[in-house]
């Protein structure tokens, strides 16, 4: 489950998670190789943001194994997970900007904590990292006076701060209007081809699909259901894949007798002044 060619910065093989009785992902095996921007794509509760999760280190792996850069993230902790933490970054769906720091603050953080940059030299990579990103003129402003987009792209300047190998995003379009999820979308490429970044990227999002993916992992019920470029995966024979791609279902049928049944009961009730019959 690998794009041809190419170093693998993410391995993920055979995890499995479960909360208690319900089994979120179930044997999940793909690859990454650098350079390439994948996106993790499947319906609402199919286990796609536990895997991200699991990527970046916020859940514990109980089963199969994640390798990032060429380290087992489950086996790491103290400064050696800390080391690795730092060569990516990640876009939570939120933005998870601090609300008592301006934004230029917010990108300066990761720089602060983990740098020995002076001020002068911090100050200067911040806004070069807000120029990145479309934001040159926001610097002083708080998050409160951003809009979703502009909100999105402090959040991935923030990200970019310490200029990671990958970057990880939860929704990057989640809660945008059309047009500004496009222009998201093509500064995602933007960043992928001008950085030479990895991005892995999970979304329900089709339309964000079709402009920055070069390769799509599509998940269902904790399982992969197919994979490939858009392409490819549109010809899978899974008429489940066929249906999601297409925004189409199976008509269901009316179960006649069960709508008899309800108008029968709602005649009783409208004439004895019940609910139904006063709606």
């Amino acid at each position: 489950m690998v794009a041809k060619g190419g170093q693998t910065v993410i391995d993920v093989k055979d995890v499995g998670v479960s909360f208690g009785d319900r089994r979120v992902l179930d044997g999940i095996t793909l690859q990454v190789t650098r350079g390439e921007a994948v996106a993790i794509l499947g319906p609402s509760g199919c286990g796609k943001s536990t895997l991200l999760r699991l990527m970046i280190g916020l859940l514990p792996i109980t089963q199969g194994t994640i390798s990032i850069l060429g380290e087992q993230i489950g086996s790491l902790s103290g400064l050696d997970l800390e080391k690795l933490l730092l060569r990516f970054g990640v876009l939570f769906q939120s933005s998870a900007l601090i609300g008592s720091l301006t934004v230029g603050e917010n990108v300066a953080l990761p720089l602060t904590e983990h740098t020995a940059l002076s001020d002068s030299a911090i100050d200067v990579v911040v806004r070069m990292k807000l120029a990145q990103v479309g934001l040159a003129h926001a610097k002083d402003l708080r998050p409160a006076q951003l809009s979703g987009g502009m909100a999105k792209r402090a959040g991935l300047a923030r990200a970019l701060a310490l200029s990671p190998e990958l970057l990880f995003f939860d929704e990057p379009s989640a809660g945008l209007d059309p047009l500004t999820a496009l222009s998201l979308d093509h500064l995602i490429v933007d960043l992928r081809d001008r950085l030479g970044v990895t991005i892995v990227a999970v979304t329900h999002e089709l339309a964000s699909v079709r402009v920055f993916a070069d390769r799509v992992i599509m998940l269902r019920d904790g399982k992969v259901a197919a994979h490939g470029t858009l392409d490819e995966v549109a010809k899978s024979d899974d008429p489940w894949v066929g249906n999601f791609l297409n925004r189409t279902a199976p008509r269901e049928e009316t179960n006649h007798q069960e709508w008899a049944r309800l108008l029968a009961a709602n005649d009783v009730a409208g004439k004895d002044g019940g609910a139904l019959g006063n709606a």
